[in-house]
């Protein structure tokens, strides 16, 4: 009888998504030697699930259920995963959502009274000259499209006369 080797890769590309959110995260790596556990304490930190309570449910790259990873001491590698595949994190209990503000009261103030501040950053510009403001004392300076107009030092200005670029120059190389 002869023995059959099987040789795959020792890592497998997997996207991650989550119950809470329909946006899978990033392409992320993982050993195929790491454990069911392992894998749950590190999908914590992406997800912010709980790693005791979460389900985990590959889905191929047509969003066909594959397999539950159920067995938490359960190799990833014995499990039939490979690259761009995907993990949905399911999590009832702790799915941490920080990022939506959304119910949180906010400061909110006229473009008039935030001119009036001393110590906005609109303020910290213009008294330390930086920014896109061409503006001096009420008065406008000049008017152009965004990014092509600029205060600037004399010293990096050139004057004369120029002849106008012909961009079609490369055209016969």
């Amino acid at each position: 009888m002869t023995d059959f080797k099987v040789i795959t890769p020792d890592f497998v590309k997997l996207h991650i998504s989550t119950s809470k959110d329909d946006i899978s995260f990033n392409e992320k790596r993982f050993p195929k030697d790491l454990t069911i556990s392992d894998l749950k304490g590190k999908l914590e930190l992406i997800t912010g699930g709980n790693c005791n309570t979460m389900q985990i449910e590959v889905y191929d790259k047509d969003n066909k259920l594959v397999c539950t990873l159920a067995e938490n001491n359960a190799l990833l590698g014995s499990f039939p995963l490979e690259d761009g595949m995907r993990l949905h994190v399911i999590d009832k209990f702790c799915i941490r959502n920080e990022l939506d503000y959304g119910d949180v009261e906010k400061f909110e103030c006229s473009e008039e009274e935030y001119s009036k501040k001393s110590d906005s950053v609109r303020a910290f510009l213009m008294k330390n000259k930086f920014g896109k403001i061409f503006k001096f004392k009420g008065k406008t300076y000049f008017e152009c499209p965004a990014n092509y107009g600029a205060f600037v030092k004399p010293y990096n200005v050139e004057c004369g006369d120029f002849p106008e670029e012909d961009y079609d120059l490369n055209e016969e190389i």
